[in-house]
C-alpha cells in the first residue's frame, strides 16, 4: 500500500498544545477529533507495514473517537457519558441512538404540549401533521440501533459482499451531495416559482385560516418570510450546503461505526476461543477493504472540522 494519508488539520494539534500553554482547554469535540485524526494516521502506517491486527485496532480506536467528537459536538454527551460502558463505552452505535432518544424525548414533549392544547391539537390535524407517526418511527430506529449495539459480535466477520455494499451505500450518499452542492454552487435552486409555493401553501393552509380568520393575516406573513428567505442565495450557500456536509459525514460515521465497533476488544485481547493475529489476515474482508474504508474516515474528519467551525452547538 502506498502512503497516501496526510493530515486534515495538522495545525489542530498545534492549537491544542498553544491552547494548553495559554491554560485554555480546547473543546472535547476538537480533542477527540484531533486524535481520531492521529489515530487514523498511525493505522494507514500500520497497514503499510502489514501489521493488520495493530491497523485495525487503531483504525477502530479513530473511528470511535470521531464519533464521540461528534457526540460531544451535537448530542449533548459528556465525557462520563462516552467513558461509560453502560451509555457508549466503545459501542459507538450508541451515540447514535442516544442522539435518536434525545429527539424522540423532545418530540415527546412537543406531542404531550400539543395534546394539553385543544386548539393547536385541531390547527395540527387541519394541517394534516401527525406526530404520532414521528414518534413511532423514532422508537423504530432507537430499537434498530439498540440491537445492533447488542449484537455487535454478529458483525465482527463482514463478507466482501458486506462491505461492499455499504461503500456502495456510501457512494450514493455522496453522488446526492455531489449533486445538491452542484445545484447549489450553479444557483439552481433559486430558479424556483416562490410564488407558485406560496399558492400551494395557502391552499393547504386555507383550513387554517377558516378555523383562526383573526391569525390568517399573521400566519400569511410568516409563510411570506420564510418562503422568500428559500429564495436568497445565502439560504443555501450558508444553511444548506453546509448541513449536506454535516448529513454525510453522520452517516458515513453511522456506517463506519457499523463496521469497526465489533473490533474494539476482539483487535486488542485474545480470547479463549480466538486469536486476533489469526483473525485479522491480509485475506480478511474488512483487511481487504481497509484503504477504502480510511478514504472515507479521512474526508469524513475533513467534514466534522468545517462542520464543527461553522455549526456551534456544543457547550464550552
Amino acid at each position: 500500500m502506498t502512503s497516501y494519508h496526510t493530515l486534515s488539520h495538522p495545525e489542530r494539534q498545534h492549537k491544542c498544545e498553544i491552547d494548553k500553554v495559554a491554560n485554555i482547554t480546547p473543546s472535547n469535540a476538537f480533542r477527540f477529533l484531533s486524535i481520531a485524526e492521529m489515530d487514523l494516521e498511525a493505522s494507514a502506517m500500520l497497514y503499510e507495514r502489514g501489521l493488520y491486527t495493530q491497523a485495525v485496532f487503531l483504525f477502530q480506536q479513530s473511528v470511535e473517537k470521531a464519533t464521540k467528537s461528534f457526540g460531544f459536538h451535537f448530542c449533548g454527551l459528556s465525557e462520563a457519558d462516552v467513558r461509560s460502558g453502560n451509555k457508549v463505552g466503545h459501542m459507538t452505535i450508541r451515540v447514535f441512538e442516544r442522539s435518536a432518544e434525545k429527539a424522540f424525548n423532545e418530540m415527546l414533549v412537543v406531542k404531550e404540549s400539543i395534546e394539553s392544547e385543544p386548539e393547536i391539537q385541531v390547527l395540527f390535524e387541519l394541517t394534516g401533521c401527525d406526530l404520532s407517526l414521528l414518534v413511532d418511527g423514532f422508537q423504530l430506529i432507537i430499537s434498530r440501533l439498540n440491537e445492533i449495539s447488542k449484537e455487535h459480535h454478529k458483525y465482527r466477520s463482514l463478507s466482501s459482499e458486506d462491505i461492499k455494499n455499504t461503500l456502495l451505500s456510501l457512494q450514493e450518499v455522496e453522488d446526492r451531495i455531489a449533486n445538491a452542492q452542484n445545484h447549489i454552487h450553479e444557483g439552481s435552486y433559486l430558479s424556483i416559482d416562490i410564488e407558485a409555493i406560496k399558492k400551494d401553501v395557502y391552499l393547504r393552509l386555507e383550513p387554517v385560516f377558516t378555523a383562526y380568520p383573526e391569525e390568517s393575516v399573521d400566519i400569511k406573513k410568516g409563510v411570506d418570510e420564510l418562503l422568500d428567505l428559500v429564495a436568497k442565495e445565502r439560504f443555501w450557500r450558508e444553511l444548506i450546503a453546509p448541513c449536506c456536509e454535516l448529513a454525510a459525514a453522520i452517516l458515513s460515521l453511522f456506517y463506519l461505526s457499523f463496521v469497526m465497533q465489533p473490533h474494539a476488544i476482539a483487535s486488542r485481547y485474545p480470547d479463549e476461543d480466538f486469536d486476533p493475529m489469526e483473525f485479522y489476515t491480509e485475506e480478511l474482508p474488512l483487511t481487504q477493504y481497509m484503504p477504502q474504508l480510511y478514504s472515507i474516515a479521512d474526508k469524513t474528519i475533513k467534514r466534522l472540522y468545517v462542520s464543527y467551525d461553522t455549526i456551534k452547538l456544543e457547550d464550552s
